[in-house]
């Protein structure tokens, strides 16, 4: 029955982790070199003769060892434990699993003691000669010819030489073999250190390529993030762009409408101003003409009031001639009287006494006539007078208020000519004011454009950012690959 590959002396199954050797792979082993149950039982016939040979083993390798200068003293009794440990295992004849998991550590010890490859597998050419010696003496024993003396004895003396002449034939072979091994060992081994150099280094280069994929991929989720923000900014402030820009446009219209606004009151003050000015200068000839209405009112005053003197003395000549008048008819009236009384002599008297008293009675007549008209004439005077009086009041109060007004004028005219100069101040003001909103529009138009470009590039910087996250992700794939190959 063969060996169940898994199983070690206590029945437990194991595995050989530091070479990576499971009982499938140990199973391939052992029937890619033909080694079967029958190998095994050979084996465990021979134990005997393989741990009587365990000291020779060791001594041999021990002492060539310290002769090829590849150890010390020290190292040589590790070497001479290590191989009568392995002697004494061989002869066990269990080759589980618990057999290569020991023969493994056996080779670390080897490593740690700073023994070469070929020295543990050249050692194996002293294992093989001294083990087919030790098996071939058996063997001449087993047949009963290790004794006979070959001159008495041909047959056993010619078993004898073929059995050391075989002896040296495996012998040779199995040392060529060993050094053809050792050469393909240590080409393996070579092989294998670049190969864990490599490993080391693609652990390295994945290790770093790791972190600077996570470094990268924090940076880029930072850049991301900050496009984000800036798209969202960029878009956010193109809006307040654009609001500004039409406010800007807006207030830009408005000032060229309050400049034109402040060009039309300039050249309306201006008119203003012209207009004060003529109405002074009409003030002051109206100021200039009522003076001269109120000095004529005056002299008219001063002939009325003379023209009352006249009247009044015209009164008392018409008393006078009322008195002559009533002198007069009283003297026709005694011419009368004297007439009548002189007869014919008085006729003519009393003629002449009539035309008299006719004469007397016409002036009384218009003495009276006289007297309504300079009574009228007093009472036209009087009115007049009055009505003058008015007038120069009047004429008082006007020149006053004329006078007023051309002072209030000439206050307006300072006011207009104050508000016209800071009305052109202010168009000029409001024109360089319009100018510099037209430079901040079109400021402002050149930051939205900017922004507009600003956005678009965020954006760009987005999907590069995108692109990075799908490279970092192959990156990381092929990062995690070369330290799982």
């Amino acid at each position: 029955m063969n060996e169940d590959p898994y199983r070690t002396d206590g029945g437990a199954v194991a595995e050989v982790d530091q070479l990576g050797i499971d009982g499938q792979s140990l199973a391939w082993r052992k029937e890619f070199t033909r080694f079967d149950d029958e190998d095994r039982k050979r084996l465990e016939e021979i134990s005997s003769v393989i741990r009587s040979e365990a000291d020779r083993i060791s001594e041999t390798i021990a002492d060539h060892s310290i002769a090829m200068g590849t150890v010390d003293s020290a190292g040589a009794e590790r070497i001479r434990q290590q191989i009568n440990g392995h002697v004494d295992e061989m002869a066990s004849g269990s080759y589980g699993k618990q057999y290569y998991e020991k023969r493994a550590k056996a080779g670390e010890r080897y490593e740690q003691m700073g023994v070469e490859p070929s020295i543990v597998i050249g050692a194996y050419t002293v294992h093989t000669e001294a083990l087919v010696e030790g098996i071939a003496a058996d063997m001449l024993e087993e047949i009963g010819v290790a004794n006979a003396d070959p001159e008495t004895d041909v047959a056993a003396g010619t078993v004898q030489d073929g059995v050391e002449t075989m002896v040296e034939r495996i012998v040779s072979t199995v040392k060529l073999l060993n050094l053809d091994q050792q050469v393909a060992v240590d080409q393996y081994v070579k092989s294998y250190a670049n190969l864990e150099e490599d490993l080391e280094r693609r652990e390295s280069i994945a290790e770093r390529t790791q972190e600077m994929v996570a470094e990268l991929r924090e940076a880029t989720e930072d850049v991301q993030q900050a496009s984000n923000e800036i798209d969202s900014m960029t878009s956010s402030q193109s809006e307040s762009i654009s609001t500004v820009t039409s406010e800007v446009s807006t207030v830009s219209a408005t000032v060229e409408e309050v400049a034109s606004n402040a060009q039309e009151v300039s050249s309306t003050s201006d008119e203003s101003a012209e207009f004060v000015e003529d109405s002074l200068e009409n003030g002051e000839q109206a100021i200039e003409s009522m003076e001269s209405v109120e000095q004529a009112t005056e002299q008219v005053s001063e002939d009325v009031e003379a023209l009352r003197e006249g009247v009044q003395e015209i009164d008392e000549v018409v008393e006078v001639i009322n008195d002559i008048a009533d002198q007069t008819n009283l003297l026709a009236v005694n011419a009368s009287i004297e007439a009548a009384d002189s007869g014919q002599t008085g006729d003519r008297f009393a003629v002449v006494a009539d035309e008299v008293k006719s004469l007397a009675e016409n002036s009384k007549t218009e003495a009276k006539n006289i007297e309504r008209t300079v009574t009228q004439i007093q009472e036209d005077t009087e009115h007049t007078a009055t009505s003058l009086e008015t007038a120069i009041e009047e004429l008082d109060e006007s020149v006053q208020m004329v006078q007023e007004t051309v002072d209030n004028l000439s206050r307006i005219e300072d006011l207009v000519s104050d508000t016209s100069e800071g009305i052109n101040q202010v168009a000029e003001a409001t024109d360089d004011q319009a100018a510099s909103i037209e430079e901040v529009a079109s400021m402002t138009e050149e930051a939205k454009r900017q922004t507009e470009e600003v956005s678009d590039k965020s954006e760009e910087i987005a999907a590069i950012a995108d692109e990075q996250f799908e490279l970092m992700d192959d990156l990381e794939t092929e990062a995690n690959r070369l330290t799982e190959e």
